[in-house]
């Protein structure tokens, strides 16, 4: 994101403080005789339904919050001054309160001693405070509470335990326990801190994790979680974003990636490995992407010329450690490297996928211990495009294309491809790319003259690849020790 478009925000962050604060006005107050009216009375507040709407979207405390909130994971650089703008929010916010709280003054004892904790949450609720708790203090605490119960490692439970407690300590300040809210505060700070120390900052064993621009995150949400458990949370979401992924489905991808991470919890080189999901998230938000590459190379003395190389390009929704966890094996069994480089969410449609693929390519050229003539280009899912790039722009700098549950595109590279050897495998039951349009893309490359290995796996859907790796793998490993025999 430019410096001008955060810029942008701040202004209007600092104009929602500005127009909020003009039209301030003190409250009604019910009492049991009637009410009481002090200064001119203020609009009707609305009607607050939960998750339903935004009462008040540029309220200055809720713009500030919800930055802090989006660009906490994705911007390490704009998060810092979203901070700023939120401590410039919450302070009149509180005075306000203040100053509300001083019209109770006029009422009588009796008053003061009867119904006093009506009269607050009728001034609270007057005031529009309520919509704090329910709209922005909600959407941190549900997906907490979910996380909580489902998470797989004890710092994902942590993290969770602290984002209870930070809204926890927003209700506590509107009931005006202040006590127990610095208490639930500094606690979920405490936790915070201790998870930061924490984070994983050096590649563990075998397997590199390599920022080629920029460096990784260590204090946002994507650094905190472990990756595991922002999958596990990310297939509640899934069914509701993915007409294609039911709630059965979501299960089913919850047991069958709960396998392949107790795979990576059990790899020493896998174990601890930074994770690149930050990249995912700053796609999502239409920021400027880290250039990363995770890098595999075999034990021992390379081979003559290098080290094959399998250059493998993830899915939909970043480039997951679980990737690696299924390839790996394969990878060592037969000898090759793996190269793969990390793209956002998987929009590897884009034009500008281009230069990340070309760059994958160089690093490979700039590597001593791989062979860059003996390259295959592999691709799972939205994956496959990268690969139908590969195989459209550079099929001089590799041996063949695997294709794996893929989006295939075979219109742009049947042609330069006639005659050269390609891989697919795919589930019989696959509903997100169906089988039929795989099968009519096999039969328009076999028309084109190419080399076509077409391996249907009968009863798997999209997930196949995690739910039966020996089988992939074997398909994949027969077809390799053709196309680059040792």
């Amino acid at each position: 994101m430019t410096p001008w478009l955060g810029a942008l925000f701040l202004v209007l962050a600092l104009r929602g403080l500005v127009r909020a604060w003009a039209r301030f006005s003190p409250p009604e107050l019910e009492t049991e005789e009637g009410t009481t009216e002090v200064g001119p009375a203020p609009p009707t507040p609305p009607e607050l339904i939960p998750l339903l709407g935004l009462p008040h979207p540029l309220s200055p405390f809720g713009v500030a919050i919800l930055g802090v909130a989006i660009l906490g994971v994705c911007d390490l650089s704009l998060a810092a001054a979203w901070g700023l703008v939120a401590a410039a929010c919450v302070w009149p916010w509180l005075l306000r309160r203040r100053l509300r709280a001083t019209d109770t003054r006029e009422l009588t004892p009796e008053d003061k001693a009867g119904p006093s904790k009506r009269l607050r949450l009728a001034s609270v609720r007057a005031s529009g405070r309520m919509d704090v708790l329910w709209f922005y203090a909600l959407p941190i605490l549900l997906p907490s509470l979910v996380l909580l119960v489902r998470a797989r490692t004890w710092r994902g439970a942590l993290f969770s335990a602290a984002c209870v407690l930070l809204p926890l300590a927003l209700v506590l300040v509107l009931a005006r326990r202040k006590a127990a809210a610095a208490a639930s505060a500094t606690l979920a700070s405490a936790l915070l801190l201790g998870l930061w120390g924490a984070v994983p900052r050096s590649d563990p064993g075998a397997i590199e994790s390599r920022f080629l621009s920029g460096r990784p995150a260590t204090w946002t949400p994507a650094a905190l979680v472990p990756e595991e458990d922002q999958f596990q949370l990310g297939t509640f979401v899934l069914p509701l974003l993915d007409a294609h992924v039911d709630w059965e489905q979501s299960v089913r991808v919850r047991q069958v990636f709960g396998s392949i991470y107790d795979r990576v919890a059990q790899d020493p080189d896998l174990a601890g490995l930074p994770s690149a999901l930050s990249a995912t998230y700053r796609d999502m938000a239409g920021l400027e992407l880290p250039r990363h590459a995770y890098f595999y190379v075999p034990e021992g003395p390379a081979p003559e010329g290098g080290h094959p190389v399998l250059l493998f390009f993830h899915g939909s929704l970043g480039s997951f450690q679980g990737y690696l966890a299924a390839l790996r094996p394969l990878a060592k069994r037969e000898g090759f490297a793996i190269v793969a480089p990390s793209y956002g969410s998987g929009l590897w449609r884009r034009e500008a996928s281009a230069q990340r693929i070309e760059e994958a390519l160089a690093l490979v050229a700039a590597d001593p211990r791989l062979d860059s003539a003996r390259v295959v280009a592999v691709g799972l899912s939205a994956g496959g495009s990268a690969v139908s790039r590969v195989g459209a722009s550079f099929p001089a700098r590799v041996r063949g294309l695997a294709f794996l549950s893929p989006m295939i595109e075979p219109a742009l590279f049947a042609e330069p491809w006639r005659g050269r050897p390609v891989l697919v495998v795919h589930g019989t039951r696959d509903r997100r790319i169906s089988a039929r349009f795989v099968e009519g893309a096999v039969e328009e490359l076999r028309a084109a003259e190419v080399e076509v290995r077409y391996v249907p796996i009968a009863g798997q859907d999209h997930f196949l690849y995690f739910a039966d790796t020996e089988r992939v793998n074997a398909a994949l490993g027969d077809w390799l020790r053709l196309v680059v025999p040792k």
